[in-house]
């Protein structure tokens, strides 16, 4: 899974109909993230934290 950037804080992948994996969202915001998650697949969902974490993105809570 590879995340293309869009702008400084967003992020999105591919869909895959091989994998039937959808279009994910992140953003990375100053104060807290939003992750956009629309798989139904749990290994589509552990991928994509995955991504996230090697890939250095920075996640937190909102406050």
């Amino acid at each position: 899974m590879r995340l293309n950037r869009l702008t400084e804080n967003i992020y999105y992948t591919e869909c895959d109909s091989n994998s039937d994996r959808p279009v994910l969202g992140y953003i990375n915001g100053d104060r807290c993230s939003v992750m956009v998650d629309a798989a139904r697949l749990k290994k589509a969902e552990i991928l994509y934290y995955n991504t996230l974490a090697l890939g250095s993105y920075i996640w937190s809570a909102c406050h």
